[in-house]
């Protein structure tokens, strides 16, 4: 898998330790890599790339129709249909294996209380949040998901 430039994919960027490029990541998680490369303290994190995004639309039936043209996501029904794959899953193979790494961290980084394993919220977000395409990837927030090394 490329990033179109001849260079390995990076599906997951750990918060802090990457470019803040919001066309890569989206608007808040580029914000707060600026926030912890100011020297702010920001909660342990990672987040997929627009790159692992394209990995699972790519697995998804009529995924060259979107990478031809990508306005077909404007398209109601075209939305709700890779919503609803993106739901069925399953979750890419390489995306699967690159979150081992991060989940591993953060367990490690925000350790539970008393010995339990961590509790994680999961945020959905979109590289063009506020525009016409965003609701293609949100969700609410999903919380007290456990991290296990």
């Amino acid at each position: 898998m490329s990033n179109g430039v001849g260079a390995p994919a990076r599906l997951i960027e750990w918060l802090g330790e990457s470019e803040a490029d919001p066309s890569r990541v989206g608007g808040k998680a580029a914000s707060l890599i600026r926030l912890a490369r100011s020297g702010f303290r920001i909660p342990p994190g990672s987040c997929l790339t627009v790159d692992a995004f394209g990995a699972q639309v790519a697995r998804l039936p009529g995924s060259e129709r979107l990478s031809d043209d990508p306005a077909a996501l404007l398209d109601a029904p075209t939305r709700t249909a890779l919503v609803d794959a993106m739901l069925r899953g399953p979750l890419s193979p390489a995306i699967a294996a690159a979150l081992v790494s991060p989940l591993g961290r953060l367990s490690r980084e925000a350790p539970g209380l008393n010995g339990e394993p961590a509790q994680l919220a999961l945020r959905s977000s979109g590289v063009a949040e506020d525009g016409a395409i965003a609701v293609v990837v949100q969700a609410r927030p999903i919380t007290n998901l456990e991290a296990r090394a």
